[in-house]
């Protein structure tokens, strides 16, 4: 008979700084699926649940999937989206015979801080003590040590921007058919340091602190046979948790303090790279000038709107550097996304073709980003805003960013958006209209995972801090909950705190 394996995604990477609650219909707007239709979305894609499928017809599983779930970067998950997504769960694996779930690790909730550790101890209670139940995470999760104590393996992505979401679950996949033939249960043990901010925030599209860090992780994995996985992930700052930073997770045969002993090198590098960082942010006036000063030549300057990400929960809506551009002269700029359904509204009852006075952006937060853009434009394309990622970065999901109305303002078009999704493909220029191989520069409003696609392209890369919601000063954000004494909120000794 058939092993019966219970298969889900549930997303969400929550900024507690923001105001913008995320309930069922804000999921919606990004991945919400149910029953067949999950694997309809996912089948042959270069995601998790894509692996899930794979694997089940490898190893002749009947996969069970009650949903799909997965929400852009924003507020509080509401208790009625989170409670209901766990009674699903619930309800699903009752009679399985273990679990995959694709979670991301920094999902907090209203009254409840711990989201995933919450799902993860009634999963546990539903499906007993001895059902394998492995999970994968974002390289963003802050690993609660209730996560860890209700699993039988954890895995974390060990690229940023994500491009390993596929290989990973296919990974932990194996594990799972491992554990349903043996009784052996690993355990997952997660060992943190008082930072809450460090590993270069993830990145590993250099030869920076987290590739090093990754690279002594597997060298540790790879001398230790006890060891199934050694993760390192980068936490979450934006989230005001108790658990929230850095961590190391080690699924392992050993116990917590022979896993600590061997593990001492990582949390050491880890403590002592906490500040470097591999990226520079450029205030709008030092950007126009580098723009200025970069040679023509093949290809085209890309810039990320770094601190109006909306993957990391800004609104997206910020036109800062869109004026800044455009007042500047600078020709040929294309803009993907300013999310504003209002102006996308407008555009549509003015009709293609049209010129007309739009209001957009800065209209979420006008109190920090200041006020919107009033000016004159050009409706150029209007669409339904359906698109599906070219890859590599999650290569084949469907997504959609609503009706999209892309502008032409002077010499800059702007695609604006229902939905605020950060851009990591050339997709969301592509279906409004934009060939981002034709353009001079191009602003994407994201901070990392854009280089998957636009860095091959890309003839300069410039990061702009343009005053938006998640800026990296995490000192001026008003923190309740999280633990202290912690860096870099506070003074700390130069030498690295024992770890339990």
């Amino acid at each position: 008979m058939a092993r019966r394996i219970v298969s889900i995604q549930f997303s969400h990477e929550t900024n507690t700084f923001s105001s913008t609650s995320t309930d069922m219909a804000a999921f919606r707007r990004r991945i919400f699926v149910e029953g067949e239709e999950v694997a309809r979305r996912f089948r042959g894609t270069r995601t998790e649940l894509g692996a899930h499928l794979e694997a089940a017809a490898n190893y002749g599983w009947e996969l069970i999937q009650p949903f799909a779930a997965h929400g852009t970067p924003s507020g509080l998950v509401s208790r009625e989206m989170l409670d209901y997504c766990v009674n699903r769960l619930i309800e699903a694996a009752r009679d399985a015979d273990g679990a995959i779930l694709a979670l991301h690790g920094s999902m907090v909730a209203q009254e409840v801080d711990d989201a995933e550790g919450y799902l993860l101890e009634k999963l546990r209670t539903a499906m007993g003590p001895k059902a394998p139940i492995v999970i994968t995470l974002d390289t963003h999760a802050n690993v609660t040590a209730k996560m860890a104590q209700y699993v039988n393996g954890l895995y974390a992505y060990r690229t940023y921007p994500h491009v390993d979401q596929h290989e990973l679950a296919t990974e932990a996949c194996a594990l799972m058919n491992e554990l349903l033939e043996t009784q052996n249960r690993p355990q997952v043990h997660v060992f943190r340091l008082p930072i809450i901010d460090g590993c270069d925030h993830g990145r590993t599209h250099g030869q920076g602190v987290m590739r090093r860090l990754l690279d002594c992780a597997a060298a540790i994995r790879a001398s230790e046979p006890g060891f199934i996985a050694v993760e390192v992930t980068a936490g979450f700052p934006w989230s005001d948790i108790e658990e929230v930073g850095p961590a190391v997770t080690v699924t392992s045969h050993l116990e917590r303090a022979a896993v600590l002993e061997r593990i001492q090198p990582l949390l050491s590098a880890m403590w002592e790279t906490r500040a470097e960082r591999s990226v520079e942010l450029l205030d709008l006036h030092t950007l126009v000038a580098e723009i200025r000063a970069t040679p023509e030549g093949e290809g085209p300057i890309v810039i990320a709107d770094f601190s109006d990400n909306p993957g990391h929960g800004a609104p997206g809506d910020g036109i800062g550097l869109v004026r800044a551009l455009h007042d500047a002269g600078i020709q040929n700029v294309a803009v993907a996304c300013i999310c504003d359904p209002e102006a996308v509204q407008a555009c549509f009852a003015a009709g293609q073709g049209a010129q007309l006075e739009l209001k957009f952006g800065n209209k979420a937060m006008p109190e920090l980003y200041g006020p919107h853009l009033h000016t004159t434009c050009e409706v150029v394309q209007l669409g339904d805003g359906n698109l599906v990622y070219e890859g590599p970065m999650r290569k084949g999901t469907r997504l959609t960013l609503g009706p999209t109305a892309t502008v032409r303002y002077g010499s800059v078009k702007v695609v604006l958006a229902t939905n605020n999704i950060q851009v990591q493909d050339f997709s969301f220029f592509r279906a409004n209209g934009i060939e981002p191989l034709d353009a001079n520069v191009l602003v994407v409003k994201s901070q990392q995972h854009f280089r998957a696609a636009f860095a091959p392209i890309a003839r300069r890369i410039l990061l702009a801090d343009s005053g938006g919601f998640v800026s990296p000063d995490l000192a001026r954000l008003p923190y309740r909950k999280v633990r202290r004494p912690v860096w870099p909120l506070d003074d700390l000794d130069t030498a690295m705190p024992a770890v339990q």
